[in-house]
């Protein structure tokens, strides 16, 4: 996550003086484009790790078994190019993993309470807003792009960060479960 806050850095020293900005909303887009190749790096390294963690040796009867999971998780993890909330879940099945009961946490000050449907919902409108990015359509109307224009959709700074704050918060808790799960 590196990249993504030291573009909102870059973004909170660029300005200076009245009027409208311009160039910053390229900023807030491209935080959003990196903290969700975060996401997807991190679902698919979790699952390269939980795959490693469950190595059967060879010579062991449960071993052809392994071997025909690590293939099929290897092969979706491939195609892993859409990390939304169904995708992940997906791909974390492949080796036996639901983070998603502890999917459920508060973030920010006043406390925005999500629960695991708003979880799913939020990776959702995150990715949809990505799509929109690297496809170079309008960006979706949603409440997670707080900006208006008279051109459409418009991603302020406070949009970037909470996406970057959403992300690391889902990551600790993923982690977490994990760790717990696969001690």
């Amino acid at each position: 996550m590196r990249d993504p806050n030291n573009l909102i850095w870059f973004h909170r020293n660029s300005q200076a003086g009245q009027g409208r900005r311009h160039r910053q909303p390229t900023l807030n887009r491209a935080v959003v484009v990196l903290t969700a190749a975060a996401w997807q790096a991190y679902v698919q390294d979790t699952t390269a790790a939980i795959l490693v963690s469950l190595e059967v040796p060879l010579g062991h009867q449960g071993h052809p078994l392994f071997s025909l999971i690590r293939a099929a998780t290897r092969t979706a993890s491939g195609r892993f190019n859409t990390p939304n909330a169904r995708n992940t879940l997906m791909l974390f099945a492949n080796v036996g993993f639901d983070p998603s009961p502890n999917w459920a946490f508060g973030i920010g000050a006043p406390v925005r309470a999500y629960t695991t449907a708003d979880v799913r919902r939020e990776i959702d409108g995150w990715l949809d807003v990505r799509h929109s990015i690297a496809h170079g359509s309008p960006l979706p109307a949603i409440d997670l792009v707080s900006g208006r224009t008279q051109s459409g959709p418009n991603l302020h700074r406070s949009d970037g960060e909470r996406c970057i704050e959403f992300f690391e918060r889902l990551v600790e808790v993923t982690a977490a479960a994990a760790d717990h799960h696969f001690p």
